[in-house]
């Protein structure tokens, strides 16, 4: 489902950050019949996430591919890419830390490099590797701009936007990055669909609006939602609107609001 729950937690930049660790003593999320701990559920969003993993082993599905990922490895995902995570029992602990980040923060200059990248990756006509493995420079670079962040220090926003600029730079001049890439018809069916849902779903809509709304034959509709979310349209409304009550409940509104 689309989740961007952690906006909130932006501050002057808009960039808000995750430090986890997960062991069997004190895991907070879903705990499989192995003993392996789902802490990600699948969803996406329309910020950039970029994860370094500390120790632990882990599986990173994204979109309709699986990646083992072990420590100082680098995991990307891309604007709109459905995403789950899964942390092996045999292995933990699992530590990691994840930043999300509005492309914004690469620069609203039009002709800068980095802002037309930041807006390819939006429209999905560019995108980057999901994985980068032993990359020093990467994970080094990572490493500072997670210490600047948390330490927060005199003009920290200078530097968290700095280190965030030389990240994607070397990303880009080592060849982890993909341009003129035709985003699927699945990907435009998934950003046209959750737009429409976070834009209306606090109003009376049925899947037979979204399809109008779309410009979709109903059938085909459900058929292509359920493929894409593995749900029916109704389910995932519902389960979007529990989870924006959740938000509500945590900012202080009362249930009857």
């Amino acid at each position: 489902m689309y989740d961007d729950g952690y906006r909130k937690y932006f501050e002057n930049i808009p960039i808000a950050a995750h430090i986890d660790c997960i062991n069997e003593a004190t895991s907070k999320y879903l705990i499989d019949e192995n003993g392996d701990v789902m802490f990600t559920h699948p969803h996406n969003h329309k910020d950039f996430e970029i994860l370094l993993i500390k120790s632990g082993i882990a599986d990173f599905k994204i979109d309709d591919k699986t990646y083992r990922v072990k420590p100082n490895d680098v995991i990307l995902i891309n604007p709109y890419e459905i995403h789950s995570s899964l942390a092996f029992r045999t292995h933990f602990p699992l530590s990691f830390c994840c930043f999300t980040f509005d492309l914004s923060l690469l620069g609203s200059v039009s002709t800068h490099p980095a802002s037309k990248l930041a807006q390819k990756l939006c429209d999905g006509s560019a995108r980057f590797d999901n994985v980068v493995s032993d990359c020093e420079e990467i994970s080094e670079l990572f490493g500072k701009l997670e210490k600047i962040y948390v330490g927060k220090k005199g003009a920290w926003e200078y530097y968290v936007s700095g280190y965030m600029f030389e990240f994607f730079g070397k990303l880009y001049e080592y060849g982890y990055c993909h341009e003129k890439v035709l985003p699927s018809k699945n990907k435009i069916f998934i950003k046209r669909i959750q737009q429409y849902i976070e834009k209306n779903y606090s109003e009376n809509i049925t899947s037979a609006d979204a399809a109008g709304e779309l410009c979709y034959d109903l059938s085909y509709f459900c058929r292509l939602f359920r493929s894409n979310f593995g749900q029916k349209f109704s389910e995932y409304l519902n389960f979007y609107r529990v989870t924006q009550a959740k938000f509500l409940l945590k900012d202080g509104y009362s249930v009857s609001e």
